[in-house]
């Protein structure tokens, strides 16, 4: 599949797990899933997906229901999604950039504004 639509294909895949998980997977009160990002393998056959959890200490518990509930979500995409092969799908908890990589890209980006 050529990058352009593997990409394009990525982002509808993100945007129909989010829709699906956040009608069919029921999470205790005050726990918050969000799909962050997704990466397929060129040939299709898996996607990792990568959720961030809030608050941060219910991470394992909604990876295990979001992993046991995977077959599930795959057939709800399945339905959704028209095309010869949707990929295997397994969660992995979001790890974002640290506080220490965020300053560093805030003081870049101040840096290269002042340059200018």
């Amino acid at each position: 599949m050529e990058q352009q639509r593997l990409e394009k294909f990525t982002e509808v895949l993100r945007e129909e797990l989010a829709k699906v998980i956040s009608q069919e997977i029921d999470f205790p009160k005050g726990v918050l899933a969000t799909v962050m990002n997704v990466s397929i393998y060129s040939d299709l056959s898996w996607a990792e997906i990568f959720v961030s959890v809030i608050p941060e200490q219910e991470s394992e518990f909604v990876m295990n229901v979001l992993n046991s509930h995977a077959y599930f979500l795959h057939q709800a995409l399945n339905d959704k999604i028209r095309i010869r092969r949707i990929p295997r799908i397994k969660f992995f908890p979001y790890i974002g950039p640290s506080k220490q990589e965020k300053l560093e890209q805030i003081l870049e980006e101040i840096k290269e504004n002042s340059a200018t």
